[in-house]
């Protein structure tokens, strides 16, 4: 480990050793990382320093352990965002571990900014790119905008993608950002030679953010033997029943990137399922490997078909397998409408479990306030379908949603943003999750 790192490793556990850490840490991490694998964003209960620490813990810890992670993130700038860029996957950083990761190296400069893809990890489902942005403006917000990918024939890949605001480094007297976009091929060969291209928004506001004119392209080369062969295919076959609902596990396919396991619910049955608690796999040693935090969760390819996403434990190579979870989240078919009277501001039907207690209207948000169990207290769902219906039977988008929890009574706020145009009222809004539980724990073997 060269001096740098050494350096950089010193300094981090002098801040972590001086950051006084509340005894009820380990709970909220526990509790959090569980919130996290049911897909739900947590509401923030500890101070950023305390966040800091358990970054700084877990870099320390991997750090140590892996001196071919430490390597890697030699040649990262900025070493404590490599938590970040990971994002608490353990497919991940067994991938960087195991010396999956592929070089790019490529940089284009626009307008005095500097965008360079560090390297990607790569294999038959997603591309996971790390990049950098660097400018001399050191005053400048920049995001990333319209981005796509195009294969050898110049022609835009028909794949989807995710990706968040890139972290600033500020430590920096000039700018300096990095992150990582992730792009999944769906069934799409993967080009050996493909491009990049995005655009730059200037400023502090996303939607008033001035675009830039210019377009930056990299060129990126994909070394496929990397991959080729590394999928893994667990056929499952097995159907529980849980109070008179079947949900059929179908098959596990294993990536270095991820975990597929594809599951099926049937249409005869009576309740729709929204999602499973505690969902995680374990192996022999009691070892877990929950959901996908960062990226794409799950995929539907159709209404009755559900694909859901885990880290993956490829380069781990359990001798055996299982998928458990505490419970199912779901609700009869026949209950899953909301409608509301926008001017009295009324729930005019609700789920009958009477946990929908109220909503209320402020300017074009609407906020509904939902009694939680202990459990849900401290969580968000996103509750609704995008679209909804008024009165007259035509369908609206949704503008945004937002949510929160109210500490002095336990009813959480679950909020939808409306266009600003007149609406037909009673407005119909399909739920697409609900804090109400079935089923006991359950635990199948998938290898």
């Amino acid at each position: 480990m060269n001096d740098r790192i050494d350096h950089e490793l010193n300094r981090l556990r002098e801040h972590y050793d001086s950051v006084e850490v509340p005894d009820t840490i380990d709970v909220a991490i526990r509790n959090g990382m569980r919130r996290a694998k049911s897909r739900r964003r947590v509401s923030p209960k500890w101070t950023g320093t305390v966040a800091a620490a358990v970054l700084v813990l877990l870099f320390l810890t991997l750090v140590r352990v892996s001196p071919v992670f430490a390597a890697y993130v030699s040649n990262i700038p900025g070493m404590e965002k490599i938590v970040e860029l990971v994002r608490f996957d353990k497919g991940l950083v067994s991938a960087i571990e195991n010396e999956f990761v592929q070089p790019i190296g490529v940089s284009d400069e626009h307008d005095g900014i500097k965008i360079t893809l560090d390297s990607a990890i790569v294999d038959e489902e997603q591309m996971v790119v790390f990049y950098t942005i660097e400018t001399d403006d050191s005053d400048g917000n920049l995001d990333l905008y319209v981005i796509d990918l195009l294969n050898e024939q110049g022609k835009e890949m028909q794949v989807s993608m995710s990706y968040a605001r890139p972290v600033r480094d500020q430590e920096k007297e000039n700018g300096r950002w990095t992150n990582e976009m992730r792009f999944y091929f769906n069934d799409e060969p993967v080009p050996e030679k493909m491009t990049l291209r995005a655009h730059v928004k200037k400023g502090a506001n996303y939607k008033s953010a001035e675009t830039l004119p210019s377009t930056w392209e990299f060129p990126i080369t994909i070394d496929h033997s990397k991959f080729e062969g590394k999928k893994e295919t667990y056929e499952l076959n097995r159907t529980l029943n849980i109070e008179n609902q079947k949900i059929v596990f179908d098959k596990m396919e294993v990536f270095p990137t991820r975990i597929g396991v594809h599951i099926a619910f049937p249409e005869e049955n009576t309740y729709k399922i929204f999602g499973f608690e505690d969902l995680e796999l374990v192996d022999e040693t009691g070892e877990t490997w929950g959901t996908i935090i960062n990226g794409i969760t799950a995929s539907h390819p159709d209404e009755h078909r559900r694909i859901i996403y885990f880290q993956s434990n490829y380069f781990k190579k359990p001798e055996s397998l299982y998928l458990q979870f505490s419970a199912i989240r779901a609700l009869p078919k026949d209950q899953l409408d909301v409608v509301v009277d926008l001017e009295e501001e009324k729930i005019l039907k609700a789920p009958e479990d009477g946990r929908m207690k109220k909503v209320v209207m402020t300017g074009m948000g609407l906020t509904f306030f939902v009694d939680m169990d202990e459990s849900f207290q401290s969580l968000t769902l996103n509750m609704f379908e995008h679209q909804f219906q008024d009165a007259e039977g035509r369908t609206h988008d949704t503008r945004s949603f937002y949510g929160s929890t109210r500490s002095d009574d336990g009813l959480q706020e679950s909020g939808i943003m409306l266009a600003n145009e007149s609406y037909a009222s009673p407005l119909t809004f399909r739920l697409n999750d609900y804090p109400h539980l079935l089923g006991e724990p359950a635990k199948i073997k998938v290898k």
